[in-house]
């Protein structure tokens, strides 16, 4: 609370504002403009430009904002503020306003293909130190239809096996061995993944290996682990219609994090805030993020039929796998900014992968993301690969996916040379390994920081001060 001369209606508060510019007029610096000629004192309004880049129309701003506002919400007061951006020669509009930054990373489908021409394994590592996600095209000879029938086979399998003991499947919740519920009308079935390059009995846990290891996208998973033999799992995530959509949730935390605050509830956002805050401005750092660790696991998604806005696709924060504090926080925080409507997703930061059967959606499994809901009249299957590393980048435990999953089993035993967990070998393991070495050492942290959704640094936070 504001103490002195001010009503105690009000309160000093931060907001960080994205503004869309449509026009800027006298000096082509936004930014510029704002600082030196947008002054309200009896707010006593402070601007942290982050981003001062010449911008074109349809660009955004970010922004933060020091200002008193009124405790029970002021949309007059925003109103008011645009009203002296224009007034100052910016035409713009209000796309979100949000207590602290947020990463927002923009980018099509197109964007973040990997072309076959260039270095596809260069080009993955940096779309997914970015972004935090690549896209495979479909490739014809990715034995698609085989892949269909396994799926299939295996969900008809657990759902005959979870009605035998009185489950009612796309309904009720359970966890087991060898499938999970994952809200109303989802499940996600495990499959067998053979041990070893040898024939075995199983034909479907042979296909997964020979899938997992052959993929156009393995090399660049070695590299992204820096593991030339990482583990990997498999699961088939079955939508029917009518299925809803998920909360926002990252599949894994950030482990260094867990692992630093001795797995400790996270405190509500606002007192991370202010932490945040207090410890960056202290030792003089930028604001936090760890895009820079490289990725404990890789998740691939490989959707089994073409998918349409209608049957539903796994939405996408782009940019979040570098912010620990938005795994459990932004979700709950934002509201409906990351809603299908919402500012972020208007604005392209949330991606819509709607791609043809058979492509392989590739994100770092801290990324943000949710399942979307079903609203056609098919089931929507996709077949799921998530390869992790031994160890994580801090030299702890690698992630266990297997906690998503219950312990008691529906089926039984496996059959021989079978297990939900393989090692991924390949010939050219060593060298793949190698080369994420080297790539990720090859980023800084300043790289990290201008990669980040132009993040205001700690140092700017002194005007608030």
């Amino acid at each position: 609370m504001i103490a002195g001369s001010e009503p105690p209606s009000f309160l000093l508060s931060r907001y960080h504002v994205w503004l869309t510019i449509t026009h800027v007029s006298g000096s082509p610096e936004a930014g510029a403009v704002l600082r030196e000629k947008v002054v309200w004192p009896e707010r006593e309004l402070h601007w942290c430009i982050s981003h001062c880049a010449r911008l074109a129309p349809g660009e955004l701003l970010s922004c933060t904002v020091r200002l008193l506002c009124l405790t029970t919400g002021d949309p007059a007061g925003v109103a008011e503020l645009l009203r002296r951006v224009q007034s100052a020669g910016v035409t713009a509009e209000v796309t979100l306003v949000s207590p602290q930054p947020l990463p927002l990373r923009p980018a099509t489908l197109l964007d973040l293909q990997v072309p076959q021409h260039d270095d596809s394994l260069a080009t993955t590592l940096s779309l997914l130190h970015t972004h935090g996600c690549a896209i495979f095209p479909a490739q014809p000879d990715r034995g698609l239809p085989s892949l269909v029938a396994l799926a299939a086979r295996r969900t008809a399998l657990v759902t005959h096996a979870l009605t035998a003991a009185e489950y009612r499947p796309f309904v009720d919740d359970f966890m087991h061995v060898e499938a999970a519920s994952r809200t109303s009308g989802r499940i996600e079935v495990r499959l067998p993944v053979s041990t070893s390059e040898a024939a075995c009995d199983d034909r479907d846990a042979q296909a997964i290996r020979t899938l997992a290891s052959s993929a156009p996208w393995a090399s660049a998973v070695r590299a992204a682990l820096r593991d030339s033999a990482p583990l990997v799992t498999a699961s088939v995530v079955v939508s029917r219609p009518g299925a809803q959509s998920q909360l926002w949730h990252a599949d894994a935390p950030h482990l260094e994090d867990s692992r630093r605050d001795n797995c400790q509830p996270s405190p509500p956002w606002e007192k991370w805030w202010t932490m945040l805050h207090q410890q960056t401005a202290a030792n003089g750092e930028e604001q936090r993020n760890t895009g820079a660790v490289p990725p404990h696991a890789i998740c691939v998604f490989l959707p089994l039929i073409d998918i349409t806005p209608e049957l539903g696709c796994t939405q996408m924060w782009l940019g979040s796998h570098a912010w620990p504090q938005l795994v459990e926080q932004a979700p709950g925080a934002l509201g409906t900014a990351l809603s299908p409507e919402g500012p972020l997703a208007l604005r392209g930061a949330v991606l819509w992968p709607c791609v043809p059967a058979g492509t392989g959606v590739m994100y770092d499994y801290r990324l943000v993301h949710r399942g979307a809901a079903n609203t056609g009249d098919v089931e929507r299957p996709v077949l799921q690969l998530v390869y992790r590393t031994h160890k994580s980048a801090d030299g702890g435990p690698g992630w266990d996916e297997g906690v998503n999953f219950g312990s008691t089993s529906l089926l039984g035993a496996l059959e021989p040379h079978t297990a939900w967990l393989a090692k991924l070998d390949g010939t050219h393991g060593d060298i793949d390994a190698a080369r994420g070495v080297d790539w990720w050492a090859s980023q800084t942290v300043q790289d990290v920081a201008d990669s980040a959704s132009h993040a205001p640094r700690a140092s700017a936070w002194a005007l608030f001060d």
